[in-house]
């Protein structure tokens, strides 16, 4: 009588396991470039210094901002909650500004979109002021990878907020009626 001949080895066994680790690396490599990624300024780190120019063409630098709150939004007109938040934002800075709130509204459409932007400008009202452009690209120092985002820069060019993605109205007022002074108090 014959002894049964042992089982056959899967053929693939050898590539099956190396394809099940590199695609357990690449989960564990794509988890901690996400984690790193989506880290936002912390509050209290300094405002990174941005050179701003704005649509109606004058100049700004954050720095050049210092004493004043600062609501700092990068948004493109591309972009479905930027383009929805945009009316509140602009009536929440009217309102604020007041008691010390200037508003950026940074756009990241990119170089040479400067018309759609001033068309987008134009038929938000009271937007148009408060548009900026970073000629130079934005400094990857803000760590913006969604738009929209936003900061609340202090009086000391410091990041007091932050938010990623939508926020509403009521958020925004409350963050500002807790942080700025109470003087002259919108409504």
């Amino acid at each position: 009588m014959s002894e049964p001949a042992p089982p056959a080895k899967p053929r693939f066994q050898v590539p099956t396991t190396v394809f099940a680790v590199l695609l357990a690396l690449g989960v564990v490599l794509a988890a901690v470039m996400e984690s790193s990624r989506a880290v936002l300024l912390p509050p209290g780190a300094a405002a990174p210094e941005t050179r701003l120019v704005m649509l109606d063409g004058g100049r700004v630098t954050l720095s050049s901002l210092k004493g004043k709150w600062v609501l700092v939004d990068f948004w493109a007109t591309w972009c479905p909650p930027c383009v929805e938040e945009m009316p509140y934002l602009v009536k929440v800075a009217e309102a604020y500004g007041p008691r010390g709130l200037t508003f950026l509204a940074v756009n990241q459409d990119g170089a040479g979109e400067t018309r759609e932007v001033q068309s987008f400008a134009e038929g938000v009202p009271g937007l148009r002021p408060y548009v900026a452009l970073a000629p130079n690209g934005l400094p990857s120092d803000w760590r913006v990878d969604v738009l929209p985002t936003l900061y609340l820069v202090g009086p000391d060019g410091t990041v007091v907020e932050r938010r990623r993605g939508q926020v509403s109205e009521a958020w925004l007022r409350e963050t500002l009626d807790a942080r700025l002074p109470a003087a002259l108090s919108p409504r």
